[in-house]
């Protein structure tokens, strides 16, 4: 590729990946902490958009047609695999929009969200009753049980965007810790559990309330994250 190519690539890929929307598109699926071992046996070719960035930076590609084609690749993976009612494909398509939008002009088509589903309640509802304070090992149980249900495979539309820490600087997002002044994460979440931080079932609650908290304050109620956490809050 010419020198201007290269130019006109690197200012698509960046704008990309500073969409508001492109968290999960930026690195390869893990599919081990997602648990979905099913993933390479569906998705034969992985793309993601540091990938992609980092062949262009390397002189991978012999024209502007073959990163366009890498990226495109990544979202009929997306679409592929979670199919196209799945939370996670429309943030695909406004992704993709953009995407097309700045190769054409063309304006972006307006994304309508999918019907909501009637996901089974959290184990958080379900043995409220069980617990006894005074055991702490009942205790320790009851919420290990209750992360490993919100991690699970068959929220995978719903809870990427709680199982780690916020990235600010990947998702271009500076003003996050003025709002947010106490980020919480189910990892962080499930570390405090393993450290023994917790000293009783009210205070995990209370860091997985906050965590809820943090994305209703900071994501409007129009944005696809905000509409994850309330489905993953039930």
């Amino acid at each position: 590729m010419t020198k201007d190519q290269i130019k006109y690539c690197g200012a698509i890929i960046r704008h990309l990946k500073k969409h508001r929307d492109a968290a999960p598109f930026l690195h390869p699926v893990d599919y081990i902490s997602l648990n979905v071992p099913d993933y390479p046996k569906i998705v034969k070719h992985p793309m993601d958009l540091n990938t992609v960035d980092r062949k262009l930076s390397g002189q991978e590609y012999t024209d502007v047609e073959d990163m366009i084609a890498d990226i495109r690749l990544v979202f009929s993976n997306c679409y592929k695999f979670n199919g196209p009612e799945a939370m996670i494909s429309m943030l695909c398509q406004n992704v993709e929009s953009a995407f097309e939008k700045s190769l054409h002009g063309r304006p972006k088509r307006e994304i309508h969200p999918p019907p909501s589903k009637d996901y089974p309640e959290t184990i958080t509802k379900r043995r409220t009753m069980m617990m006894n304070p005074r055991k702490n090992d009942v205790e320790t149980k009851f919420c290990s049980q209750t992360l490993r249900e919100l991690k699970k495979s068959k929220y995978r539309d719903i809870n990427f965007p709680f199982l780690a820490p916020v990235d600010i600087v990947a998702l271009n997002i500076p003003d996050y810790p003025s709002i947010v002044k106490n980020p919480m994460d189910l990892s962080t979440i499930e570390s405090k559990l393993a450290e023994g931080f917790y000293d009783s079932p009210e205070a995990f609650e209370a860091d997985i309330r906050l965590m809820f908290k943090n994305c209703y304050l900071y994501n409007p109620p129009a944005v696809p994250v905000h509409r994850m956490g309330r489905e993953l809050e039930k």
